[in-house]
């Protein structure tokens, strides 16, 4: 009997002990605008919910609980942003409520993002730009930048609009994702297991370099190129003009419009 009570008792001293080692949200939320040093790029390593904005690059805004506010920290860091959760010591998590952040993206030249949603509140306008997102929950962009470096990991929900001139493309599971728009080069580079459906995504010129394994829908008007490894299927609507070597593993078609 004495062992169940001293049990017991441990089981009420450890639950007690991991409830107070939880931060709580405050339940009321404001918006703080916080100054920064200039950033060129930025690198967002957390699960937060992010918006792109036409502004310039020296603040962001942070829409949080206000008993999360003080956690939140945003660096530069030889000119990277930083945005991370400085969490008091002795607690093992943290309830948020939720994070918003609008970052501003002029002036800035790369965004990394490992996970989360990003979208914009209206078209980001760029000369060019580098953009790798891993393993987003949701996208929502529309991008007129004429020089495109873009790379997504996966993603499952969202709509991506696209109007460039040259794109460069490594893309991984996308097939839940409608992509939409104009492209007039597309140079599509990857090693990974890829399906990709966009009919709405009107390309001119498409050269396709992969090593993975490929299935993918597209629409192209121009030249097919390239030399694709691996697993190859391509089902393209259009006018285009196929120059790749096909076998067995390497397959263009074209389908009816």
């Amino acid at each position: 009997m004495k062992n169940i009570i001293l049990s017991i008792g441990l089981l009420f001293a450890t639950a007690l002990s991991t409830a107070q080692n939880v931060f709580q949200a405050s339940g009321e939320r404001s918006v703080l605008r916080t100054e920064l040093p200039k950033y060129t790029k930025i690198d967002i390593d957390s699960r937060w919910e992010v918006t792109l904005v036409n502004e310039k690059n020296d603040h962001i805004y942070i829409d949080a609980d206000n008993a999360i506010h003080p956690i939140i920290k945003a660096t530069v860091e030889d000119g990277t942003l930083k945005i991370s959760l400085e969490t008091p010591k002795g607690v093992n998590f943290v309830q948020t409520g939720g994070i918003k952040l609008k970052i501003p993206i002029k002036g800035t030249s790369e965004l990394k993002m490992q996970s989360g949603k990003i979208r914009s509140e209206e078209p980001i306008n760029m000369p060019s730009y580098k953009m790798l997102l891993d393993f987003l929950s949701e996208i929502d962009l529309k991008l007129n930048i004429n020089d495109l470096d873009l790379e997504i990991g996966s993603c499952r929900e969202g709509n991506l609009q696209l109007n460039c001139r040259n794109l460069t493309f490594n893309a991984g599971s996308l097939a839940k994702l409608p992509i939409s728009g104009k492209v007039e080069n597309l140079n599509f580079v990857s090693n990974r297991i890829i399906q990709l459906e966009t009919y709405d995504l009107k390309i001119q010129n498409a050269i396709f370099n992969t090593s993975g394994i490929v299935k993918a829908k597209l629409r192209i008007d121009g030249t097919i190129q390239g030399k694709p490894s691996g697993i190859f299927e391509l089902y393209y609507k259009g006018n285009a003009t196929n120059q790749i070597e096909t076998n067995s593993m390497i397959k263009v078609i074209k389908e009816e419009k």
